[in-house]
């Protein structure tokens, strides 16, 4: 069993971006769905979940890596369209050392934990059941984002193991639970009433990959041209994170300082 707590990156999302009460609850749902889909990367692995919303409008990029840290952007803020179900596509990307690996589209009819755990069956060939759970205040802020993940472990040989249909009756009325009530009980160390023992635990933290390094090596990237133009005629350049929606300002001298010597 695979347990994700998310609420404190899901409101990071939500304070940088300005999203509103949708926009931060779907948001806040696809970032657990990538941490539950990151439970098993190693070094320099990571998982990316792209959502694009036909129904509400809107898009969503999740990154996520194997030492737990979460970055996320949404677009609009402000979607248009129903705020009770999601219709669209959900694109899986595994990378290795930012080299990609795997794909998998997989469509979205309804809710996002329908088509993660549409995904695990035909993309990953997991038996799975899932619960993904958000939920935003009155005052707009993220109050809960979280999952369970059950899987379905491979036979090994002497070890104790459950057959398909075996697995679907002993948890197929997780489905049915109440969200925040199961999480609720999962995290004072219990389902259904029997204590659960944690093996491994693991923080979830915001983490932005810019800084004001690789930037400037983005606006080297452009070419001398470029630059000489921001030099002559804007007399600078500032350019602002997707992600964390930092701004990095570049005078004139520091411009001047990346062209080729």
């Amino acid at each position: 069993m695979l347990l994700v707590e998310a609420h404190g990156p899901a409101d990071e999302v939500r304070r940088r971006h300005g999203l509103d009460p949708v926009a931060a609850r779907f948001t806040a749902e696809a970032m657990v769905a990538a941490a539950l889909l990151a439970a098993h990367l190693k070094g320099d692995e990571s998982i990316t979940v792209q959502i694009q919303g036909e129904s509400p409008r809107m898009s969503i990029y999740v990154d996520h890596t194997a030492e737990g840290h979460l970055r996320a952007r949404t677009t609009p803020s402000h979607p248009q369209g129903p705020s009770d179900s999601l219709e669209g596509l959900m694109m899986t990307i595994k990378a290795v050392q930012g080299r990609e690996v795997y794909r998998g589209l997989t469509p979205l009819e309804g809710t996002l934990e329908g088509g993660l755990a549409s995904h695990l069956s035909s993309s990953a060939q997991v038996d799975a059941v899932l619960k993904l759970h958000a939920r935003v205040d009155a005052d707009g802020r993220v109050a809960a984002a979280g999952g369970v993940l059950f899987e379905r472990l491979a036979e090994e040989p002497g070890q104790p193991n459950l057959d398909p249909e075996a697995f679907e009756e002993a948890f197929a009325d997780i489905r049915t639970y109440d969200g925040g009530a199961l999480l609720t009980e999962l995290a004072f160390g219990k389902l259904r009433g029997e204590p659960i023992q944690v093996l491994e635990s693991q923080p979830l933290t915001w983490s932005c990959r810019c800084g004001r390094e690789r930037i400037a090596a983005m606006l080297v990237s452009l070419g001398e041209d470029e630059l000489r133009s921001m030099i002559e005629e804007d007399q600078g350049a500032e350019v602002t994170c997707h992600f964390c929606n930092e701004a990095y300002r570049f005078d004139e001298n520091e411009l001047a300082g990346l062209l080729p010597s």
